[in-house]
């Protein structure tokens, strides 16, 4: 970019754009996610397995479904339940789950 005086001087001579102050144009910058870390552990009470509760998935599907578990599991550390649910909320895709596991979202 041109400094402020050059760029005032350019404009007026209709050669650029008039200059604009940056401040003013871009939105404030968001805050930072709360990450948890390490990744939230089961408790003893929470409802059995993902995988153990769908009744209408193939034998395939349910194959792929625990490949991306074992996946989720070993990229991010966290325990089963908390892999299949991350994976449930994000219709199965993996690198949503990891993603949401990591920036600590429910």
């Amino acid at each position: 970019g041109y400094d402020p005086e050059d760029a005032s001087e350019r404009y007026a001579k209709g050669e650029i754009l008039p200059p604009t102050d940056v401040s003013s144009t871009r939105a404030a910058p968001r805050p930072p996610l709360a990450i948890q870390w390490p990744p939230k552990r089961a408790t003893e009470s929470q409802e059995q397995p993902v995988l153990s509760r769908q009744r209408s998935v193939s034998e395939t599907e349910r194959e792929e479904r625990e490949r991306r578990v074992e996946a989720v599991m070993n990229f991010t550390g966290a325990e089963r339940i908390v892999a299949e649910e991350a994976l449930a909320k994000h219709d199965w895709v993996a690198e949503s789950a990891v993603n949401s596991i990591l920036d600590g979202v429910d």
